[in-house]
């Protein structure tokens, strides 16, 4: 019985999937601020993530607009850029989403959020999904 049991959790283990969160949300004061945020598609992205994003501050009633660098609005208070990592596993799957927040006055880092997860973590779940929690985490932190 104990072997059976230790054999148990160590297959848990083994099947668990790794999935880690962390961010640096966004302050009240700059959600409220009625700024303008341009959310940056970095050129290389054919699935669009810039407008998911966009999106997700949209529902919090964030000015928003979205589109390539090279496009970004004069009047952007905001500059939303992203680096989305990309993993073949018996299918391809979004590794890691980090996404930044940064005053486009400034260049000053203001918020930031990291979502990472393996093959089996994502597993059943898709790129939009995963998305909309990194950047969620933009607005309430990781869970």
């Amino acid at each position: 019985m104990r072997y059976s049991t230790l054999g148990l959790l160590v297959l848990s283990l083994f099947y668990s999937g790794c999935a880690s969160h962390s961010a640096t949300p966004l302050s009240a004061s700059a959600q409220a601020s009625g700024a303008i945020y341009y959310v940056e598609n970095h050129g290389n992205d054919e699935r669009n993530l810039e407008q998911i994003i966009a999106s997700e501050f949209e529902l919090r009633g964030i000015r928003v607009s979205s589109g390539a660098t090279t496009e970004r609005p004069a009047d952007a208070d905001y500059i939303v850029s992203y680096i989305d990592k990309w993993y073949w596993d018996m299918r391809t799957y979004l590794l890691e989403l980090n996404i930044k927040v940064t005053e486009a006055a400034t260049g000053t880092v203001v918020a930031e959020s990291r979502s990472y997860q393996d093959s089996l973590a994502a597993m059943g779940k898709s790129y939009e999904t995963i998305v909309r929690r990194a950047t969620v985490q933009l607005f309430e932190g990781a869970p």
